[in-house]
């Protein structure tokens, strides 16, 4: 990148001035992590810091390029929604995660052919599960309860989570639906 001369020979004898070039930068082409990785775990509330380097196709760093930043899928706040590549190309944003447990995908993007996606997901820890109604309840052979059976689950702080999965199983001749 910059200045440069390009010698020409023609024939073993035949040399020619030298002609003078000047390489630029190209158009930005690439967004990467410089993460290492794109797949993070956290809980409820977890800060994470993304970055990129946005690039031509030589590799070389481009500055000054806008980011927009969104949140795909899932729940999570976003610092900003957008922002610029500094003179190394990189540009970072910060991602709280939201209290719904289960994946959250952000997209970093110059346009809609280039960017590039982190893959996040919020666990929880399983506090508790308490019953909140349907228990006890008698019927007769080949009939259906009055009332289902609902749960509450809870995290160890005691706040209820949402968005997961919940399996029942019987003993004796019982049918679950």
């Amino acid at each position: 990148i910059g200045q440069n001369y390009i010698s020409v020979v023609v024939g073993e004898a035949r040399r020619f001035p030298p002609i003078q070039v000047n390489i630029t930068v190209g158009p930005p082409s690439k967004i990467v992590s410089t993460l290492g990785s794109t797949s993070l775990i956290g809980k409820a509330g977890d800060r994470f810091t993304l970055r990129t380097r946005v690039t031509d196709l030589g590799n070389n760093a481009i500055a000054s390029v806008p980011i927009r930043w969104a949140v795909t899928r899932g729940t999570g706040t976003l610092q900003t929604t957008a922002n610029t590549a500094d003179s190394q190309g990189q540009a970072q944003n910060t991602i709280t995660l939201g209290g719904v447990p289960g994946p959250v995908q952000v997209r970093a993007s110059i346009n809609d052919q280039v960017f590039v996606n982190f893959d996040l997901t919020v666990d929880v820890t399983v506090g508790n599960l308490a019953v909140v109604s349907g228990n006890g309840q008698s019927v007769f052979v080949n009939r259906p309860f009055d009332s289902p059976l609902v749960v509450l689950v809870t995290d160890q702080n005691n706040a209820p989570v949402s968005n997961i999965s919940v399996g029942f199983t019987a003993t004796g001749p019982v049918t679950l639906s």
